[in-house]
């Protein structure tokens, strides 16, 4: 025991001081052994025991246990880490239909979206897995179609990461890209800038030369580029670009959290605090999924806690995402929607009308319209044509935003899920075998590749 211990150590203590006041060690001083002096010191150097409280034994337990908890989860989450890259993944629209079934397994939902985070290295790790199942399932299955092995990949990139804070973050957001794609199998990695990307899809289908403003918002990022499109040239030219890490998915959460978080206890005295409810709703950042997760629901009352319990189970939070996102989708084009929420409680449902979207969106078109002010500041007079795609660029109330700031201007509504890829997938056959095309950048002298133009900042 405590007690016990405690003891021994007292009776060693006195047994030191005894020897050392009999001057009984090897090497005394005198007859006599030991001076005054000498003794005084030896005694000093020994340290007497210290009785430890109650309390101060039950916080060493307590730094001890947390500390061998810490060490077990750093090794549990590091073989998560290997394990995703050893899993069988499964993709798309079968990881859903797999996540409806209760299949085993843990879902992902824009992995990439999740990498601008301040994450922990191992969390990060886990993320780097995962994109990397996803790249080495295009690179297997591109490789089956064109019965070659594909060893190259043009990668699109968002002109600023979600949740990056400045150009070192940046950077190394993309070389956390680029090491999943390494992992991947692809030994040549390109990056293009997604705005570019459009651009380049819609110079191909433009015969006249003209400006262009491409504005891609999709669900984490909004990106623009001003360029030069279409004629007989055979690239754009990309003026300048422009971009931050807002989107879709920020309408959302404050869908999610205004028009469902309250069945789940929101606003009631006996719920969650609010950040419990924003973490919830916040798919894309894994710390916050985990704080969530690891909420005390004691205090919650019915049907609250049987609904949060619910919540917590693996990839449900991922499929009441999807039904958030389909209930904007409706509430776009109708005054009111609802969705079922059978798999949280049987015969619930959530509903909205137009006025909650309406709230829902003000903090987003608010950061889209300085934006758009911003990029119509800096083009002075220029009345481009303004070329939309992403998902978000379906919206009427991102049309309306547009048309208000940039009036005027013609607007090309281009594909809103393939306006990049298309870019993407034009970018890379003109990186084909011998020296790349080349291009007058903005009618000076010096000749740039495709890739030079497209990647200027």
């Amino acid at each position: 025991t405590q007690k016990s211990f405690y003891n021994s150590q007292m009776a060693l203590y006195r047994a030191r001081l005894e020897s050392i006041d009999k001057g009984g060690m090897a090497g005394g001083y005198g007859r006599d052994g030991y001076s005054a002096a000498k003794k005084a010191l030896l005694r000093e150097r020994v340290a007497k025991p210290r009785k430890v409280s109650d309390e101060d034994t039950r916080q060493s337990t307590i730094n001890m246990l947390r500390r061998r908890w810490v060490s077990m989860q750093r090794e549990s989450i590091a073989q998560e880490g290997l394990d995703v890259r050893k899993a069988n993944g499964i993709f798309g629209e079968d990881a859903i239909e797999a996540l409806y079934n209760d299949e085993d397994g843990r879902i992902f939902q824009s992995p990439k979206s999740m990498l601008g985070y301040r994450l922990e290295p191992h969390h990060r790790d886990v993320v780097v897995g995962v994109i990397s199942q996803v790249l080495a399932h295009i690179r297997n299955t591109a490789s089956r179609q064109l019965n070659k092995e594909v060893t190259a990949v043009v990668l699109g990139r968002p002109v600023e990461f979600r949740g990056t804070v400045g150009s070192r973050d940046d950077q190394q957001t993309q070389d956390l890209l680029e090491r999943a794609a390494k992992e991947a199998g692809f030994a040549d990695v390109e990056f293009l800038r997604e705005p570019s990307a459009a651009a380049y899809a819609y110079h191909m289908q433009s015969p006249h030369a003209h400006a262009a403003l491409i504005i891609d918002i999709g669900g984490g990022t909004t990106d623009i580029a001003y360029a030069q499109v279409g004629g007989e040239v055979a690239q754009p030219v990309i003026h300048q670009v422009w971009g931050q890490g807002f989107g879709g998915t920020d309408v959302d959460v404050e869908l999610s959290t205004s028009a469902v978080m309250p069945m789940f206890g929101k606003d009631d005295k006996h719920g969650l605090p609010l950040h419990a409810y924003r973490s919830a709703a916040q798919i894309s950042d894994l710390s916050l999924q985990r704080d969530f997760v690891k909420q005390d629901l004691a205090r919650v009352i019915e049907p609250f806690k049987t609904r949060l319990k619910r919540l917590k189970e693996k990839g449900t939070t991922v499929r009441l995402n999807r039904d958030i996102e389909q209930l904007k989708i409706d509430l776009s084009g109708d005054s009111y929607a609802s969705r079922e929420l059978d798999y949280i409680e049987p015969e619930l449902r959530v509903t909205a009308d137009s006025n909650v979207l309406e709230t829902s969106t003000r903090r987003f078109l608010k950061d889209f319209r300085m934006l758009l002010q911003k990029v119509r500041a800096e083009l002075s007079n220029a009345v481009p044509v303004i070329f939309m795609t992403g998902g978000m660029s379906r919206a009427p109330y991102v049309q309306a935003c547009v048309c208000e700031v940039f009036a005027g201007s013609e607007v090309v509504m281009g594909d809103a899920s393939l306006g990049v890829v298309a870019g993407l997938a034009q970018f890379a056959a003109a990186q084909g075998p011998g020296q790349p095309a080349r291009h007058t950048y903005e009618g000076a002298d010096k000749g740039l590749s495709i890739k030079e133009i497209l990647c200027r900042d």
